[in-house]
C-alpha cells in the first residue's frame, strides 16, 4: 500500500486522567438527629397547616419521640373494645349502657367466698369472717347497682368483712372493759360478802328464769345488763324469798356448786345450829360432860364446814 494512503487513519494520542489532589477532603457524616428535643419537635410542629398544628394531639406533645410513642399506643388499640369516658351529664341509659360493659349480667353472677381469713393490722392476729346469706346477696346487689366488676365487687368484700371485724373487735373489747367496771364496783361494796352475795343472786336468777324465761333472754342479749350491779343487788335481796317459796334453778349455772345446797340453804342451817343448840356452843368445854362436849366438838365443826362453803376462799 503506498505511503500516506488515506484509508488508514491515524491513532488518536492518549490522554492522560488527572490524579486526585492530596489535599482533597472525604465526605461528612450527617449529623445524627435527637428526637427528644423540644426546640426539633417545634420546628415540626410550627411545618404543619395552622389547623393541625392546634390539635391536642400535637400541641400537648413535647417531642418527636413521644409522638412516635403516641401513635404506636394508638396502632395496639385498634380493634380493642373502647370505653366512653362517664360524664355527669348522662342519663339512666348512658350509665347502664356503661356499666354493661362491666359488671356481670345480674347481681347473683358475683361470687363471695364462704369465708376470708384477715389481719386487721400488719403484726395482728388472723381473723375469720364469714359471709351470712343475707349480707352476701346485700352486697352482689350493691355491686351490681355500683357497675362493679367481680375483681371490685370482691374487694368491697373484703373491706366490708375488715370493718365488720374491727367493729366487733371493739364493741367486745367495750363490753368486757364495761363488766369488769361493773365488777370492781359491787366488789367495793360487798366487801367481803361478794362471793356469797354473788352466788346467791346468781342462785335466785336461775330459780327465776327457770319460771321467766324471758330473764335468760336477757341477760344473753348484753352482758352489760347480766352484771349489771343493780340487777346484781335485785337477785341477791330476791334469794331469801325464791328460796321459802321452793322454785328450783336449772342447775346448768357454774356458781350451783354445792349439789343442790344454797346459799339461802346453808344460812339457814348455820342459824338453826346458832340459835337451837347455841347455849351449848357457848359453854366453857372443862364444864360440861364427855357426851356433851363430843357433840359441842361436832356442831362447832359443822358450822365451820358450811362457812367454808360461803366463803370457799378464806
Amino acid at each position: 500500500m503506498p505511503i500516506g494512503d488515506p484509508a488508514v487513519e491515524p491513532a488518536e494520542p492518549e490522554v492522560a486522567e488527572p490524579e486526585a489532589s492530596a489535599s482533597a477532603e472525604p465526605e461528612a457524616e450527617p449529623a445524627s438527629l435527637d428526637f427528644s428535643s423540644e426546640d426539633m419537635y417545634s420546628q415540626f410542629r410550627a411545618s404543619l397547616p395552622e389547623d393541625q398544628r392546634e390539635l391536642p394531639i400535637f400541641k400537648d406533645t413535647k417531642s418527636i419521640s413521644s409522638l412516635a410513642e403516641q401513635a404506636l399506643n394508638a396502632q395496639k388499640m385498634l380493634g380493642k373494645p373502647k370505653l366512653p369516658v362517664p360524664d355527669e351529664s348522662w342519663g339512666d341509659n348512658e350509665w347502664n349502657d356503661f356499666y354493661s360493659k362491666l359488671r356481670p349480667e345480674t347481681s347473683s353472677d358475683y361470687e363471695f367466698p364462704e369465708k376470708l381469713e384477715l389481719k386487721l393490722s400488719e403484726d395482728g392476729d388472723t381473723k375469720e369472717f364469714s359471709f351470712d346469706e343475707d349480707t352476701s346477696n346485700e352486697l352482689k346487689t350493691v355491686s351490681h347497682e355500683l357497675g362493679l366488676t367481680k375483681r371490685q365487687a370482691n374487694q368491697l368484700a373484703e373491706v366490708w368483712a375488715k370493718k365488720s371485724l374491727g367493729s366487733n373487735e371493739s364493741l367486745t373489747s367495750q363490753i368486757d372493759g364495761s363488766v369488769k367496771e361493773q365488777v370492781v364496783e359491787l366488789q367495793k361494796e360487798w366487801g367481803d360478802q361478794y362471793e356469797v352475795k354473788h352466788r346467791a343472786a346468781n342462785e335466785a336468777f336461775e330459780s327465776l328464769s327457770g319460771e321467766i324465761p324471758e330473764l335468760q333472754q336477757l341477760v344473753e342479749w348484753s352482758p352489760i345488763v347480766a352484771n349489771h350491779p343493780a340487777v346484781m343487788k335485785l337477785f341477791e335481796r330476791l334469794s331469801p324469798l325464791v328460796s321459802d317459796l321452793g322454785l328450783q334453778g336449772s342447775g346448768n349455772s357454774p356458781s350451783m356448786g354445792f349439789g343442790g345446797e344454797t346459799v339461802a340453804s346453808i344460812k339457814s342451817e348455820i342459824d338453826s345450829i346458832s340459835q337451837d343448840h347455841g347455849e351449848l356452843i357457848m359453854s366453857n368445854p372443862s364444864t360440861l360432860s364427855m357426851a356433851d362436849r363430843t357433840r359441842r366438838e361436832q356442831l362447832l365443826s359443822k358450822r365451820s364446814a358450811l362457812y367454808k362453803k360461803l366463803h370457799p376462799s378464806s
